[in-house]
Protein backbone atom coordinates (compact mmCIF):
# COMPACT_ATOMS: atom_id res chain seq x y z
CA UNK A 1 0.00 0.00 0.00
CA UNK A 2 1.05 2.99 -1.25
CA UNK A 3 2.71 5.27 -0.04
CA UNK A 4 5.45 3.50 2.31
CA UNK A 5 8.73 3.84 4.20
CA UNK A 6 11.37 1.78 5.15
CA UNK A 7 13.89 3.12 7.82
CA UNK A 8 16.91 1.53 9.56
CA UNK A 9 19.12 2.71 11.94
CA UNK A 10 22.59 1.14 13.51
CA UNK A 11 25.07 2.37 16.00
CA UNK A 12 28.70 0.40 16.24
CA UNK A 13 32.02 0.24 18.86
CA UNK A 14 35.14 -1.55 17.60
CA UNK A 15 38.06 -1.85 19.55
CA UNK A 16 41.09 -2.82 17.92
CA UNK A 17 44.56 -4.46 19.47
CA UNK A 18 47.54 -5.51 17.26
CA UNK A 19 46.58 -3.01 14.50
CA UNK A 20 48.94 -2.61 11.87
CA UNK A 21 50.91 0.92 12.42
CA UNK A 22 52.91 2.22 9.55
CA UNK A 23 56.08 3.83 11.23
CA UNK A 24 59.38 5.75 9.82
CA UNK A 25 62.06 3.40 10.81
CA UNK A 26 65.08 5.39 11.99
CA UNK A 27 68.06 4.99 9.00
CA UNK A 28 71.00 3.64 10.41
CA UNK A 29 73.13 5.44 8.10
CA UNK A 30 71.97 9.06 9.29
CA UNK A 31 71.30 8.91 12.83
CA UNK A 32 68.62 10.96 14.16
CA UNK A 33 66.71 10.84 10.48
CA UNK A 34 64.03 8.16 9.52
CA UNK A 35 63.94 6.07 6.51
CA UNK A 36 61.29 7.71 3.82
CA UNK A 37 59.41 4.72 3.72
CA UNK A 38 57.29 3.29 6.55
CA UNK A 39 57.15 -0.03 8.03
CA UNK A 40 53.88 -1.76 9.57
CA UNK A 41 54.15 -2.84 12.91
CA UNK A 42 51.16 -4.89 15.06
CA UNK A 43 51.48 -2.42 18.04
CA UNK A 44 48.67 -0.60 17.57
CA UNK A 45 45.56 0.35 19.32
CA UNK A 46 42.69 2.03 18.11
CA UNK A 47 39.02 3.07 18.54
CA UNK A 48 35.81 3.49 16.60
CA UNK A 49 32.05 4.19 17.06
CA UNK A 50 29.41 5.57 14.71
CA UNK A 51 26.17 5.72 13.55
CA UNK A 52 23.94 4.42 10.15
CA UNK A 53 20.65 5.91 9.19
CA UNK A 54 18.86 4.49 6.05
CA UNK A 55 15.73 5.76 4.25
CA UNK A 56 13.75 4.87 1.73
CA UNK A 57 10.48 6.46 0.75
CA UNK A 58 7.71 5.38 -1.84
CA UNK A 59 5.32 8.04 -2.67
CA UNK A 60 4.07 6.68 -4.92
CA UNK A 61 4.26 3.83 -7.77
CA UNK A 62 6.48 6.15 -10.17
CA UNK A 63 8.44 7.53 -7.64
CA UNK A 64 11.44 6.45 -5.28
CA UNK A 65 13.42 7.97 -2.32
CA UNK A 66 16.83 7.10 -0.88
CA UNK A 67 18.20 8.64 1.56
CA UNK A 68 21.40 7.81 3.87
CA UNK A 69 23.67 9.41 6.65
CA UNK A 70 26.77 8.20 8.18
CA UNK A 71 28.46 9.28 11.16
CA UNK A 72 32.34 7.79 12.66
CA UNK A 73 34.36 8.66 15.24
CA UNK A 74 38.07 7.38 14.79
CA UNK A 75 41.11 7.38 17.24
CA UNK A 76 44.41 5.79 17.03
CA UNK A 77 45.22 5.61 20.91
CA UNK A 78 48.74 3.94 21.19
CA UNK A 79 51.37 3.12 18.53
CA UNK A 80 53.65 1.68 20.45
CA UNK A 81 57.22 2.39 19.98
CA UNK A 82 56.64 5.34 17.69
CA UNK A 83 59.48 8.40 16.61
CA UNK A 84 58.74 11.11 19.84
CA UNK A 85 59.49 13.99 17.43
CA UNK A 86 55.45 13.75 16.15
CA UNK A 87 56.94 12.60 12.68
CA UNK A 88 54.26 10.00 11.78
CA UNK A 89 50.85 8.73 13.31
CA UNK A 90 50.70 9.90 16.63
CA UNK A 91 47.40 8.81 19.41
CA UNK A 92 44.43 11.05 18.82
CA UNK A 93 45.40 10.71 14.75
CA UNK A 94 42.38 10.16 12.38
CA UNK A 95 41.73 7.27 10.51
CA UNK A 96 42.08 7.44 6.89
CA UNK A 97 39.39 7.49 4.56
CA UNK A 98 37.16 7.88 7.31
CA UNK A 99 35.65 11.25 7.07
CA UNK A 100 33.51 12.24 10.06
CA UNK A 101 29.99 12.63 7.91
CA UNK A 102 28.50 11.66 4.84
CA UNK A 103 25.43 11.26 3.68
CA UNK A 104 23.80 10.20 -0.14
CA UNK A 105 20.69 10.63 -1.89
CA UNK A 106 18.60 9.06 -4.54
CA UNK A 107 15.56 9.63 -6.63
CA UNK A 108 13.96 7.53 -9.06
CA UNK A 109 11.54 8.30 -11.52
CA UNK A 110 10.04 5.64 -13.41
CA UNK A 111 7.46 6.91 -16.56
CA UNK A 112 5.20 4.72 -18.40
CA UNK A 113 4.78 5.47 -21.99
CA UNK A 114 1.70 4.54 -24.54
CA UNK A 115 3.39 1.53 -25.98
CA UNK A 116 3.67 -0.25 -22.91
CA UNK A 117 7.52 0.17 -22.45
CA UNK A 118 8.56 2.25 -19.68
CA UNK A 119 11.36 5.18 -18.96
CA UNK A 120 13.60 5.36 -15.51
CA UNK A 121 15.13 8.75 -14.95
CA UNK A 122 17.47 8.27 -11.88
CA UNK A 123 19.92 10.78 -9.88
CA UNK A 124 22.17 10.07 -7.29
CA UNK A 125 24.27 12.94 -5.40
CA UNK A 126 26.62 11.33 -2.32
CA UNK A 127 28.91 14.06 -0.22
CA UNK A 128 31.58 13.17 2.74
CA UNK A 129 33.44 15.32 4.95
CA UNK A 130 37.05 16.25 4.99
CA UNK A 131 39.11 13.54 5.67
CA UNK A 132 42.77 12.31 6.22
CA UNK A 133 43.96 10.44 2.58
CA UNK A 134 46.81 8.29 3.84
CA UNK A 135 47.26 6.09 6.91
CA UNK A 136 50.85 7.14 7.59
CA UNK A 137 50.80 10.64 9.00
CA UNK A 138 54.28 11.35 8.04
CA UNK A 139 52.63 11.72 4.84
CA UNK A 140 49.62 14.15 5.44
CA UNK A 141 50.56 17.69 5.71
CA UNK A 142 49.74 20.00 9.29
CA UNK A 143 49.59 23.58 9.44
CA UNK A 144 51.83 25.86 11.78
CA UNK A 145 50.01 24.68 14.64
CA UNK A 146 50.24 21.03 14.42
CA UNK A 147 46.78 20.34 13.43
CA UNK A 148 46.15 17.93 10.24
CA UNK A 149 45.62 19.62 6.58
CA UNK A 150 42.77 17.14 5.44
CA UNK A 151 41.40 16.64 2.11
CA UNK A 152 38.69 18.98 1.34
CA UNK A 153 34.61 17.67 1.55
CA UNK A 154 33.29 17.11 -1.56
CA UNK A 155 29.97 15.69 -3.56
CA UNK A 156 29.47 13.79 -6.49
CA UNK A 157 26.27 13.79 -8.61
CA UNK A 158 25.35 11.26 -11.21
CA UNK A 159 22.37 10.40 -13.36
CA UNK A 160 21.15 7.82 -15.76
CA UNK A 161 18.58 7.40 -18.00
CA UNK A 162 17.15 3.95 -18.74
CA UNK A 163 14.37 2.49 -21.90
CA UNK A 164 12.89 -0.34 -21.48
CA UNK A 165 10.46 -1.40 -24.47
CA UNK A 166 7.45 -3.51 -23.72
CA UNK A 167 7.77 -7.40 -24.01
CA UNK A 168 11.44 -6.69 -24.67
CA UNK A 169 14.41 -8.43 -23.36
CA UNK A 170 16.98 -5.50 -23.02
CA UNK A 171 17.34 -1.92 -22.33
CA UNK A 172 18.78 1.42 -23.36
CA UNK A 173 20.54 3.61 -20.99
CA UNK A 174 22.74 6.99 -20.91
CA UNK A 175 24.79 7.42 -17.84
CA UNK A 176 26.65 10.08 -16.58
CA UNK A 177 29.16 10.29 -13.34
CA UNK A 178 30.37 13.62 -11.65
CA UNK A 179 28.13 15.55 -13.62
CA UNK A 180 29.09 18.59 -11.83
CA UNK A 181 32.77 18.03 -12.14
CA UNK A 182 34.00 18.04 -8.60
CA UNK A 183 37.67 17.83 -8.41
CA UNK A 184 39.09 15.19 -5.59
CA UNK A 185 41.82 12.92 -4.96
CA UNK A 186 41.12 9.32 -3.88
CA UNK A 187 44.76 7.57 -4.12
CA UNK A 188 47.91 8.45 -5.38
CA UNK A 189 51.91 8.40 -3.46
CA UNK A 190 53.41 11.54 -2.33
CA UNK A 191 57.09 11.67 -3.44
CA UNK A 192 58.03 14.82 -1.13
CA UNK A 193 60.15 12.32 0.60
CA UNK A 194 61.99 10.09 -1.41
Amino acid sequence: MLPSTTYCASYFESDWDELRVPILPPDPDNPGQSLPFPVNTSEGQAEASGAEFSLTYLPSERWLINFGLGLIDTNWLDLGDIDPSGNGIQPGSPFAYAPESSYSLGVTYDMPLSNGGHVMFVGQYGWQDEYVRDPAAQRTPVDANGNFIMEPSYGILNGRLVYEPAGADWTVALWGRNLTDEYYINGGFDTRFV
